[in-house]
């Protein structure tokens, strides 16, 4: 289980890709502080982390060891 501090408050949706453009994990979020999610299933690598709303977008380099 990961938790990834994202600062922001806004309802949006998180993405997470790998580095082939593939989406790994998908969920609408409100009213975000922080999010979690089972990465048990997901290979060691990196992976970027997108939070999205209709005013900005966040992306964040993860690496899974």
């Amino acid at each position: 289980m990961v938790n990834h501090g994202l600062d922001a408050t806004l309802s949006g949706i998180i993405t997470i890709f790998n580095l082939n453009g593939q989406v790994q994990f998908y969920e609408n979020v409100n009213e975000l502080k922080t999010f979690s999610f089972d990465c048990s299933g997901m290979s060691q690598g990196i992976y970027l982390v997108e939070y999205r709303t209709e005013n900005f977008k966040i992306v964040k380099k993860w690496i899974k060891l």
